[in-house]
């Protein structure tokens, strides 16, 4: 549903009505992680590879701030660090 390219890192971060985020590989196109804290679909999402965290809005009306440098393979939101709450809609848009 919506998707942050960055070219230089080769990755791409997508987000989906199933409530998830994928970090892809763009040299492989492979999904090298599955991100879940969203209890409803994933409408924005923004990355800085270098720092390696990214945010997500989506139709449950938070915001999520995620390590993308965490494996997460033992708890599927082991890369979730915060979750803002607050909003009376959904968010549709980070930048």
């Amino acid at each position: 549903f919506c998707l942050d390219v960055q070219w230089e890192w080769n990755r791409v971060l997508t987000g989906s009505w199933d409530c998830t985020l994928r970090l892809w590989d763009l040299a492989s196109c492979n999904s090298v992680k599955e991100l879940r804290g969203h209890s409803n679909a994933v409408f924005a999402v923004a990355m800085s590879w270098p720092s390696q965290r990214a945010l997500s809005g989506g139709s449950d009306n938070s915001v999520c701030v995620w390590d993308l440098s965490q494996d997460g393979s033992a708890d599927e939101s082991f890369n979730l660090l915060h979750r803002m709450e607050g909003h009376l809609a959904a968010v549709t848009c980070i930048e």
